[in-house]
């Protein structure tokens, strides 16, 4: 219905087979690896991209302080010169009134930024 539009899908196990039929048929869509599907947990290990012309994020439990720890993990099952993105949002709120922390989020930031510049040729 939407030809003009590309919709960011989440990725993991429960969903892969649905993921697939979406492909094989053609449609347009980039994903976004989360185990926890959008419970906020940071999983085991991360999944290289399923298919090699659908871009592929990831999701689940970054914060400030371990965003830099695991961009080394997904960045260990990426194929070379591989452009991803990261999402973050649970981890960036504020534990007491759940709105948007915004030191949090610039922390987070800083993090991941640092960690872009040490791994950028």
């Amino acid at each position: 219905r939407f030809p003009n539009r590309e919709f960011i899908l989440p990725y993991n196990e429960r969903v892969a087979p649905k993921m697939k039929m979406l492909h094989e048929a053609g449609a347009k869509f980039s994903l976004l690896f989360d185990a926890s599907y959008g419970a906020g947990v940071a999983p085991k290990q991360y999944e290289a991209p399923v298919y090699p012309d659908v871009n592929f994020g990831y999701a689940g439990g970054l914060s400030a302080s371990n965003v830099h720890k695991n961009l080394d993990k997904i960045n260990s099952v990426l194929p070379a010169d591989y452009s991803t993105w990261i999402d973050a949002e649970g981890q960036l709120r504020d534990i007491y009134f759940g709105a948007m922390d915004l030191g949090k989020a610039q922390k987070y930031l800083e993090n991941a930024l640092k960690w872009q510049k040490e791994h950028t040729k």
